[in-house]
This record gives structure tokens, sequence and C-alpha cells, in this order.
């Protein structure tokens, strides 16, 4: 390809990964703010905390569909470049295209397990009002009782 059309690509793909990756950090920041702000509030108010957020959503679908498809596009590049190399490009394709496949189904495996252990570990725990506690209040002796 003529490097004369490529420097103009490249030079604009600069400001349109750098900008929203920039945004998007100052978002997560200010969430990350607000949700602080949030917790400080309730525990002055004597309000229940509202529980800590996981960020495995965003892991599962990075890991389920992110990376099968960069891994699609790998191979469709490599196997376009393969066909020019060799004699029997057959054979080379196949290898690119197993190997792809292969790491493209771990990935979905992956991301199925993260999505199980996100789900059971979003589920609030059921406890019956007839658990004993924890530990026992009157068993512990309190300077301050003494006078």
């Amino acid at each position: 390809m003529n490097e004369g059309v490529l420097i103009p690509i490249f030079a604009l793909l600069v400001p349109i990964t750098v900008a929203p990756t920039a945004i998007l950090a100052k978002q997560r920041q200010r969430k990350r703010e607000l949700l602080h702000r949030e917790r400080m509030r309730a525990i002055e108010l004597g309000m229940p905390v509202p529980p800590p957020e996981h960020g495995l959503g965003q892991a599962v679908a990075l890991v389920g569909g992110g990376v099968p498809i960069v891994t699609a596009l790998a191979a469709f590049l490599t196997s376009m470049s393969a066909s020019n190399l060799a004699d029997d490009p057959v054979p080379v394709l196949g290898v690119i295209w197993g190997c792809a496949t292969m790491i493209s189904m771990v990935a979905l495996l992956t991301a199925i397990i993260l999505g199980f252990m996100a789900a059971r570990s979003s589920r609030p725990v059921e406890q019956s009002a007839s658990l004993k506690p924890a530990y026992d209040p009157d068993a512990y002796d309190v300077v301050s009782r003494r006078g």
C-alpha cells in the first residue's frame, strides 16, 4: 500500500482513539467520586450502605465479545498476507483459522465462567432470623461498665 496514504490515516486514528479514552476516563472518575460521596453520606446518616459494584460485567463483555472479534480480525489480516507468501496456502490458512477458533472458544468459555461468578457474587445472602449471632455481646466485659 502507498505510504502516503497510511500516514494521514494513522494521523486521523490518533485523535479518534485518544479523545474517547480521555472522556471515558473522566466519566469513570466522576462516577467513582459520586459513589464515594453517596457511601459517606449514608454512613453519616446511619443508613444502610449501598453494596459496592463489581466491574465484572465489563470484563465479561470484553472477554466474551472483544477477544473473538479481535482474533477473527487478526486471523483475517494474517490469512491475507499468508496467501501471498506460501506456495500452498491451505495448510497455513488451516493453522491460522484453527488457532483463531481455539482462542475464541477459550475466551467464550472464560466469559461464561466469569458471568456465572458475577451472578453468584451479586446475589444477596439469605440469613434467617433464627441464626446465632456472630458473637455474644454479653460475653465481653466492657471497661465502661465497671464504673
